[in-house]
């Protein structure tokens, strides 16, 4: 277990460092010190639970970037309207209602099991499901990717669908407009 926790350390110093290298906002990172507590994360395992907290840690930093907003602009529910208006009915922002999504562990789910996805979710559902090991696994191999498919998922949340636009599209936005 102290492996995994040094592991843990050394890959969030990784991340602080690489968000920092992109003019992300800083996270505190002091001896020891955890992600913030992000509340609506139900996931029992602990290190993909970490792995999805340093993530949207991650991703909260990317949606800092007033350059991020764009993505609400520029992707549309199935009804056309920007995502930003599914925003101001809420009356957040991209990281206030990050916040509001609820993650799960989805890791018993045919879409885990048969697929590549390492999270997903129905456009319009609050819920997003994770795909334990296949999301650790992104997180340790990319950690900017495991962050851009956090807020890939949370514009299919606010309503966007999929195929059109593909998923490749949705995500290469993200890192295009967030610096993921």
């Amino acid at each position: 277990m102290k492996n995994r926790r040094t592991s843990l350390r050394t890959r969030a110093r990784y991340l602080i460092v690489a968000a920092l290298a992109a003019g992300a906002a800083p996270v505190d990172m002091s001896a020891g010190a955890a992600p913030r507590d992000w509340a609506r994360v139900y996931i029992a395992d602990s290190f993909t639970r970490e792995a999805v907290a340093w993530s949207l840690e991650m991703a909260d930093s990317m949606l800092a970037h007033p350059r991020c907003d764009a993505l609400f602009a520029e992707f549309h529910d199935p009804q056309g309207r920007p995502l930003t208006e599914a925003l101001a009915a809420l009356g957040m922002n991209g990281r206030t209602y990050l916040r509001q999504v609820v993650f799960l562990d989805g890791t018993g789910h045919a879409t885990c099991a048969y697929s590549q996805a390492s999270a997903f979710t129905q456009p319009g559902s609050r819920v997003v499901f994770v795909c334990g090991r296949g999301f650790e696994h992104e997180w340790r191999v990319d950690a900017r990717a495991s962050a851009a498919t956090l807020v890939h998922e949370m514009l299919h949340s606010l309503g966007l669908a999929e195929n059109p636009p593909s998923s490749r599209f949705i995500t290469g936005r993200v890192h295009a407009r967030c610096g993921a």
